[in-house]
């Protein structure tokens, strides 16, 4: 199975690129799973199931996930399912960084994308939505960054306009995913 991974820092529009990606019927999301609170409560689930501390223990007791982690620093868990895909559409996950040699342990012919913005607008961004530990998350920014550029297979920068970054992607789905 061939499987499309999307890495990238916090605030950098993964999440608005998977919406448009999903809309436009081109991809199937595989959720990853997290113990760590919805954002205001609102926040969809689209890239991630949220689940209890303890039903997430139950899960990986269970040998639901392949793998789990805890990223940069937070109390919060997050745990990669195997990973299903859908006719006609490009297997899609949404990754922290460090799962990306997981993805590519299990699925050694995926792909990987990182998503970029400048580090003023990700923080904007962060702070528009009401996330919590922002400096906690900031401070490990230009690490993720750098870490993802070395796994990518592309790199996208997401500027002021998220539309055009979205189109970028499209066409490189058409290069890589014939």
């Amino acid at each position: 199975m061939r499987v499309l991974g999307i890495i990238g820092p916090s605030g950098c529009g993964k999440t608005t690129m998977l919406k448009q990606l999903s809309k436009d019927g081109l991809v199937y999301v595989n959720p990853t799973y997290t113990d760590r609170p919805k954002r205001n409560g609102s926040e969809e689930e689209l890239e991630h199931k949220f689940v209890s501390s303890k039903e997430f223990g139950r899960l990986k007791e269970s040998g639901f996930f392949i793998k789990t982690v805890k990223a940069f620093g937070l109390d919060y868990r997050y745990g990669v399912p195997k990973l299903r895909e859908e006719k006609g559409k490009i297997a899609l996950v949404m990754l922290r960084v460090q799962l990306v040699p997981l993805l590519l342990k299990y699925y050694p012919d995926s792909t990987v994308y990182q998503i970029e913005a400048p580090l003023f607008m990700a923080k904007a961004w962060m702070e528009k939505r009401g996330d919590r530990e922002i400096g906690t998350r900031m401070e490990g920014f230009e690490k993720e960054m750098k870490g993802g550029r070395g796994l990518a297979n592309r790199v996208f920068i997401n500027k002021d306009d998220s539309t055009a970054c979205a189109e970028e992607i499209k066409k490189a789905l058409k290069i890589d995913f014939k």
